[in-house]
């Protein structure tokens, strides 16, 4: 549950921003008769829990061997965990209550031991420290200690399996590769590569007595300028072929169409 503490340092001072003087507007009316009532529910859901557990002895644990009580005697039992969040709760309600901590002048020690003063003290400095000693701190080392047991009988359990029925020990971090090559063995034969093409270079090679020689670089030049040649009487001829085509249709679009001067007349009625 979270704690009922309303604290605003950027509008009001620190120590005024805690009881019922706060919820004074309407809008603030209706969390604070919401924030009771929850805070009851807990209080007597810790309650109940209170007398539905027992204390065990300091010298054993939750199942009564020793070894389990390796938690610290500054933490609470589980029965007595639940009674101080009864009374913490107890306390928040107080608190909420109490329209003088909104003034801003009240003096914490002349407070009732109820008002749990030190905590309050706290409180109203801004204090973000957490509450530890809240925290069922028992349980979480059992629940660890259980959550450990099973890890280790799973290892257990799941090793000798492996070694009675002569399979692979999957927590073996040193058979790590034969346990690869068996899985490997499950599926099948990948399909082999694909046969290499060799990709003949667009430039051939040049050599480099081109460079230095007038024949060799004339001979070099030789084909490729034939090329040229063949491709500039290809497009000399085509450019002719282009002539003679525009002077056809230059000559036959006058025999198609032709332009001449037509009258109509429209009669049209005004009304």
């Amino acid at each position: 549950f979270a704690v009922p503490v309303l604290l605003f340092p950027f509008s009001l001072p620190v120590d005024g921003c805690i009881g019922r003087r706060f919820f004074q507007s309407a809008a603030h009316v209706t969390l604070l008769s919401d924030m009771k009532k929850r805070l009851v529910e807990v209080a007597d859901f810790h309650h109940a829990a209170s007398k539905a557990l027992r204390v065990d002895s300091p010298a054993e644990g939750r199942d009564g061997s020793p070894e389990k009580a390796s938690c610290s005697p500054d933490y609470l039992t589980s029965p007595e965990l639940h009674r101080e969040l009864v009374r913490l709760c107890n306390v928040f309600v107080l608190w909420l209550e109490e329209e003088s901590f909104q003034k801003g002048d009240t003096y914490i020690p002349s407070l009732p031991k109820q008002y749990d003063t030190h905590r309050l003290a706290k409180v109203m400095q801004n204090q973000q420290d957490l509450w530890m000693e809240y925290v069922n701190v028992e349980l979480v080392h059992h629940e660890f200690q259980e959550a450990l047991n099973l890890w280790l009988q799973a290892k257990l359990e799941s090793y000798t399996t492996c070694v009675s029925q002569g399979q692979t020990d999957f927590t073996n971090p040193l058979a790590a590769k034969e346990r690869i090559i068996n899985n490997l063995k499950k599926f099948d034969t990948p399909k082999p590569l694909l046969p290499l093409q060799t990709v003949k270079a667009p430039v051939p090679v040049i050599s480099s007595a081109s460079l230095v020689s007038q024949k060799e670089a004339i001979q070099l030049m030789r084909m490729d300028l034939n090329v040229l040649q063949r491709h500039a009487k290809t497009a000399a001829l085509w450019e002719s072929h282009h002539v003679a085509l525009n002077s056809e249709i230059l000559d036959t679009v006058p025999k198609l169409y032709v332009n001449r001067e037509e009258q109509i007349t429209l009669h049209l009625e005004c009304r």
